[in-house]
């Protein structure tokens, strides 16, 4: 009997956060830290950023996309950072992590590399909110994720 617990307390090593920056987002974070805590689990906080690609850097004559490009990565270090701060708690480690490209498939591809046990994410992010349904970013990982999916629904605050 014993070993049947201690198995479901290990059930969840690795829980990916994919966040996007906004509000909505990090209304997931609670919920992470409370698994995270009830399992012994590590949290892995990702964000996605947009690529530099050479239509970019066509497209801004004027200013030196590579300097945008890298301003924009050091804010999201910084907010990761932040984040990852405020999580870290005696018993739970945290690790911020940037990925650049298309969200829905590096949070897949991130979560396979890795082997997460778990996905915690918004049903929206900066999208903003809808009266029903999930986000094209949850949706997509949702129906492709490697292990389970929780989905915390959003405006649940400023809704009362």
């Amino acid at each position: 009997m014993l070993a049947v617990e201690k198995a479901r307390l290990t059930m969840f090593e690795w829980i990916l956060v994919p966040l996007d920056g906004s509000e909505l987002a990090e209304e997931v974070l609670p919920a992470a830290a409370a698994i995270a805590d009830k399992f012994n689990a590590s949290l892995l906080v990702l964000q996605v950023g947009p690529l530099l690609t050479s239509a970019s850097v066509a497209s801004s004559p004027r200013m030196d996309p590579t300097w945008t490009h890298r301003m924009e990565r050091q804010a999201v270090d910084a907010y990761l950072a932040r984040i990852a701060a405020q999580l870290r708690a005696p018993g739970r480690a945290v690790t911020p992590v940037l990925r650049e490209g298309d969200p829905a498939q590096q949070i897949l591809a991130y979560a396979r590399e890795e082997r997460v046990n778990l996905i915690a994410m918004t049903a929206r992010g900066q999208s903003g909110k809808r009266r029903s349904g999930l986000g094209s970013v949850a949706e997509e990982v949702m129906k492709q994720a490697p292990c389970p999916v929780l989905i915390e629904p959003t405006g649940r605050q400023t809704e009362k």
